[in-house]
């Protein structure tokens, strides 16, 4: 959740009062900058994710940024003035598309929606003041990633119960495809190693009987230890 550099294209503002829900027609007015084929599917795919956040009351922005990525991750989030920032940098030099194999821009709208989800739980947390909080106490040298890594760890339960809640037959595909990408080694004991909250919704009926989304999660996340990655 590192601080990000200027944005412009603010998509949706405020508690999204002028995002559209799945039962409304697709983003028109907001989509008035030139944004890329990718960059369109991805707003698209967000439509429940951002319903979902209207429901909640969280203060929420989708930000577009034109510039280069440089390498960065296409969807990020930031937390400033008291507002979440769902970031898309998915730009080339000179505002190009990027190509495909330099970014996830061809995933399927459902694995779009899990990362969404996945960004909308780090924002229930801060907008709830609960960021990086945690019954027991660290006091050892790697704490601040502890607490980052329990934080993701979260986040990809209420993206695994996202799916749960909107297309129980596409869990098992949803959660294939989060236990690879947090099986690479460059992810072993860093913030991202959330093998153990994964592993521990491998069965869907782990999240117990159905609730609002971020309790469901919560849940679950609350039942497993939070012990140092390895």
């Amino acid at each position: 959740m590192a601080q990000r550099r200027a944005w412009t294209w603010v998509v949706a503002v405020g508690v999204f009062a002028s995002v559209p829900t799945r039962a409304e027609p697709p983003l028109t007015a907001p989509l008035t900058a030139p944004f890329t084929a990718s960059e369109r599917a991805w707003l698209e795919a967000a439509h429940p994710v951002l319903a979902q956040a209207r429901h909640e009351r969280l203060p929420l922005d989708i930000v577009v940024q034109p510039q280069p990525n440089a390498g960065e991750p296409p969807l990020a989030t930031a937390f400033v003035a008291g507002r979440c920032k769902l970031v898309l940098t998915m730009r080339g030099p000179g505002g190009a598309p990027l190509p495909e194999a330099a970014r996830d821009a061809a995933l399927p709208a459902l694995l779009v929606e899990a990362m969404l989800a996945h960004e909308l739980g780090h924002c229930w947390r801060h907008a709830r003041g609960e960021w990086h909080a945690w019954p027991a106490t660290f006091g050892t040298a790697v704490e601040a990633v502890e607490a980052a890594r329990r934080e993701e760890g979260f986040a990809d339960l209420v993206a695994l119960a996202w799916t749960l809640q909107q297309d129980p037959g596409a869990y098992r595909i949803v959660h294939d495809w989060l236990s690879a990408q947090r099986a690479r080694p460059a992810q072993d004991g860093a913030e991202h190693d959330t093998r153990v909250w994964v592993a521990a919704a491998l069965d869907p009926a782990a999240f117990g009987a159905p609730a609002p989304l971020f309790e469901r999660a919560r849940r679950l996340w609350m039942r497993i230890e939070p012990t140092p990655a390895h």
